[in-house]
């Protein structure tokens, strides 16, 4: 598990870490060496393969290649933590210093507590009316309560809790701020929170004198599954609310679509599938997993360059590379959904469309997703 997760994600240190913290805070010295030895096998091999790689290959991303060439250590991860500002991780701001590290840290741990009191409160229509130090104390009660619950659960299941929080310690320096990154540690945010309410309301009726331990615990338990439910009852309700009004269904029933550009990039996949080349052929997209899951065709993306010429004379190679295995051709999907095709890909194909011939367009909104087929041979 530990191996597949290094794998997966460099964010997978924090399993590497916890697996190594819980026993040799036991001295138990032979399963903390295992996990050293796994790490240095399975993530050592991997950042010295990256390493090498990086030290002589060029990088489709300016800023990342500009990092690499001035960075010792060649790991793609460890240029973002160079960032302080989460609002502004594109222009690659780097810290002029240990204070403006931790001041963004900071920034961070607020948002993310901001984040995970939300999810357990029945805020969606309270909170936004509520003043700035009564969200402030709902933070404060939030945070109390999973710090005490992790306390409790750290007695029996101590690997649990050291994943929960070196997973935060990481996450607070990295600045990409996102809800999605709390999901592999909410089950356990969810398992501290009530926990620590479970304990609260202990602690209540042994201050109202009520002297049966058992009688106590039975209560508490009782309470905190109610609360606990009805929780549950209140936050999907409002998910399904949430999915019921933002997401629609294309007319092939293979949604969801969020949003007038991502929908018009749909369509264009769905385009792709039904209406297939002749023979096989290559799709640049900015998306390939996604395009080739969904119209089955060989997908690659573009790599992030800055100039035009660079990036078409890319798209070229590709159509002399392929020619032979993929007799159909090279398809380019120009999306307005992400961000990198309006950067980096439209500019390269506004300065030469004379060797780009329409396939398929759709306008939405002002929005227009289009797919051409590059014809660099005339």
């Amino acid at each position: 598990l530990l191996a597949l997760t290094l794998y997966t994600r460099p964010i997978g240190l924090a399993l590497g870490a916890a697996l190594f913290l819980a026993p040799a805070l036991k001295r138990q010295w032979k399963p903390a060496l295992a996990v050293i030895a796994t790490c240095a096998v399975v993530f050592g091999s991997w950042a010295w393969f990256e390493h090498s790689y990086r030290s002589t290959h060029d990088i489709g991303d300016p800023a990342m290649q500009a990092f690499m060439e001035k960075a010792p250590i060649k790991l793609a991860f460890l240029k973002y933590f160079a960032v302080t500002d989460p609002g502004q991780e594109d222009v690659n701001i780097k810290a002029d210093g240990p204070l403006d590290f931790a001041l963004a840290s900071l920034h961070r741990v607020e948002q993310y507590t901001r984040m995970i009191t939300y999810e357990f409160w029945p805020s969606e229509d309270i909170i936004p009316d509520l003043s700035d130090v009564a969200k402030g104390m709902l933070m404060a009660i939030t945070v109390g309560l999973v710090l005490a619950g992790a306390s409790r659960v750290a007695l029996r299941q101590p690997a649990i809790v050291l994943y929960t929080f070196c997973y935060l310690g990481i996450l607070i320096t990295y600045p990409y701020v996102s809800g999605r990154y709390l999901i592999p540690i909410a089950p356990f945010l969810i398992l501290f929170f009530f926990a620590g309410l479970e304990w609260f309301i202990q602690r209540l009726q042994q201050l109202a004198k009520n002297a049966n331990p058992v009688v106590n615990q039975r209560r508490a338990a009782a309470i905190t599954t109610v609360i606990a439910m009805l929780t549950l009852v209140v936050q999907l309700n409002q998910a399904s609310e949430w999915w019921a009004t933002n997401l629609a269904i294309n007319t092939h029933g293979q949604g969801p679509l969020t949003s007038t550009p991502y929908n018009a990039f749909f369509q264009s996949l769905a385009h792709l599938r039904d209406n297939p080349p002749d023979t096989a052929a290559v799709v640049i997209t900015r998306k390939p997993e996604i395009t080739y899951f969904y119209t089955g065709l060989k997908a690659k993306r573009y790599p992030f360059y800055a100039e035009s010429d660079r990036l078409f004379d890319w798209l070229a190679r590709q159509e002399t590379e392929y020619r032979e295995r993929f007799p159909g051709g090279i398809y380019i999907i120009e999306d307005t959904a992400f961000k990198e095709s309006k950067k980096f890909l439209t500019p390269a194909l506004d300065t030469h469309r004379e060797h780009l011939k329409p396939v398929f367009e759709d306008t939405q909104d002002g929005t227009a997703t289009r797919i051409w087929k590059l014809a660099t041979d005339g």
